[in-house]
């Protein structure tokens, strides 16, 4: 990625941690088929970052013209999604519907119990950081529900938020001696995770009953299934 980067940049060091971008496109509406406009006469193909027009004069006003032209044609409901905007605004207008039609949503049986009892016997602070603001704490499961993982005290972990994201997502786990263990990936992948490396190596406190403490089975299941080295 690094290589493919450098044949866009002047300043080309295969060991710099480039910026990457993105841009996020905002409610679009395409056009059919039968109403795509041609490619722009100053498009070219080394284009890579976006190109600008200025809809008041020359090719801008031709290509605003030909959109307006284009959404007459379009059904009303799509009409009025389209909100072309015709200066640099910062800021998303939203027109329309804030939201979309209703859905159903499969609910995990059990969940709300299941929160409740981690919460209670992790005492209402998170395992590993000690901080008991309930909002910022989630009650995670070491083996994943729809990987099979129960509902159960033995599968379960009181984390902040942030550290059961990083948890799931494989960046963390938890070694034979209930320890955290974070990835060296958290580093490479993001250029960051320094205050979660500062955490690894710290013990879970584990809930008074023995009964209600993560089992050495499932923590082996996230360590062999979901941790990422």
């Amino acid at each position: 990625m690094r290589r493919r980067i450098t044949r866009y940049r002047k300043d080309a060091d295969p060991r710099r941690d480039y910026f990457i971008g993105c841009r996020i496109v905002v409610n679009p509406v395409f056009l059919p088929e039968e109403l795509w406009l041609p490619q722009p006469r100053s498009w070219s193909k080394p284009i890579v970052v976006g190109k600008g027009f200025d809809a008041s004069q020359g090719e801008g006003l031709e290509i605003w013209q030909a959109l307006q032209d284009a959404q007459m044609k379009l059904p009303a409901q799509s009409q009025n999604s389209l909100n072309f905007v015709r200066d640099n605004a910062a800021v998303y207008r939203h027109s329309g519907n804030r939201f979309g039609d209703p859905i159903k949503v499969v609910p995990r049986l059990g969940q709300g119990a299941f929160r409740v009892a981690v919460i209670e016997a992790y005492e209402r602070q998170c395992a590993l950081s000690g901080a008991r603001v309930l909002p910022a704490l989630d009650a995670a499961h070491i083996r994943a529900f729809s990987e099979g993982g129960e509902h159960s005290l033995s599968n379960g972990l009181l984390l902040r938020k942030d550290i059961h994201g990083i948890f799931d997502a494989g960046y963390a786990t938890i070694d034979d001696d209930f320890r955290l263990v974070i990835s060296r990936r958290v580093k490479e992948d993001f250029n960051n995770g320094h205050d979660y490396l500062k955490m690894s190596g710290s013990k879970i406190r584990m809930p008074v009953r023995e009964e209600s403490q993560p089992s050495i089975e499932n923590i082996r299941w996230h360590q062999d299934n979901v941790f990422v080295d």
